[in-house]
């Protein structure tokens, strides 16, 4: 009984963890999302009207897309970090988790 106890304990702050982890990427890639591509897309817009008005060459234009796709690049990394937290607390719960588009996010308090 104790035993069973301890192992209770330690799945509980386990699913306390991952829940946390979860949050955290959920920050990371929605920051990345309003932040940095927000401003590749408008320096891309700008280095695209510069090009327009031959103020700047096509390399310079290329380099500004080429940053562009880096950084959603690491968007589409962050949002990878979270759907492996997401599925791993999904797991050490053990129950089907809350749809995260209809609740935004996946806390401990609302798991049955």
């Amino acid at each position: 009984e104790l035993q069973l106890a301890a192992l209770q304990v330690a799945v509980r702050n386990r699913v306390i963890h991952d829940s946390a982890q979860l949050a955290l990427a959920r920050q990371a890639f929605e920051v990345h999302a309003r932040a940095v591509l927000a401003a590749e897309q408008r320096t891309v817009e700008l280095r695209s009207a510069e090009h327009n008005f031959m103020l700047i060459g096509s390399l310079e234009l290329l380099a500004a897309r080429r940053q562009q796709i880096a950084s959603y690049d690491l968007w589409i990394d962050a949002v990878e970090s979270w759907w492996r937290a997401f599925n791993g607390l999904a797991y050490e719960s053990g129950v089907a988790l809350p749809i995260p588009a209809a609740t935004r996010y996946v806390a401990v308090e609302n798991l049955p």
